[in-house]
């Protein structure tokens, strides 16, 4: 039984992690329209006396697609900033006590954000919000913030929750 449970969270943790991969590169991409806009729009601006329309507008929504879609990500790979003098100091039960409180304050923290985001693209689009010079309909970036930034932080946060009992089962079936 213990081998199924541990299985299931190993393979529960390489799609997580591969799926923020995937978003991580998608993020990568879009950092890339943003350098290639920018460059645009200096080039336009000094050879050809005209920028890029809405460079501003277009930098900023590519902002959000690379941020959100590489914030996963980086908790994955420990690029986060992680204030665990505390936690670090004490060993044991407390350890894992302050270490549970922890991601649960953030699991918390995470799902208020993806689901507050998500009420707020859904304003955007009822009330059909866009940027002013291009036009662009705003929703469709926070849908991205929710979906594609908070919900696979709360995933991660979740399986946090979940390791210390899964490998304590995959110990204790090891033992045996």
């Amino acid at each position: 039984m213990e081998g199924i449970e541990a299985s299931w969270f190993s393979k529960t943790q390489k799609y997580i992690t591969s799926t923020s991969n995937v978003l991580e590169w998608v993020g990568l991409g879009f950092l890339s329209f943003m350098v290639i806009a920018a460059v645009v729009d200096v080039v336009g601006a000094k050879l050809f006396k005209a920028p890029l329309p809405g460079s501003t507008e277009i930098t900023g929504l590519f902002q959000i697609m690379a941020i959100g879609s590489g914030l996963a990500y980086s908790k994955i790979a420990g690029r986060q900033i992680y204030v665990g003098f505390l936690i670090d100091s004490v060993r044991g039960l407390p350890k894992l006590i302050l270490e549970i409180t922890r991601s649960i304050l953030s699991l918390l923290l995470w799902a208020v954000a993806a689901w507050m985001v998500f009420e707020y693209a859904l304003k955007l689009m009822k009330r059909g919000t866009e940027t002013f010079l291009l036009g662009v309909p705003l929703f469709p970036f926070a849908f991205w913030v929710s979906i594609c930034c908070c919900v696979p932080m709360c995933l991660l946060l979740i399986l946090d929750l979940v390791r210390p009992i899964a490998t304590r089962r995959q110990l204790g079936g090891d033992a045996s």
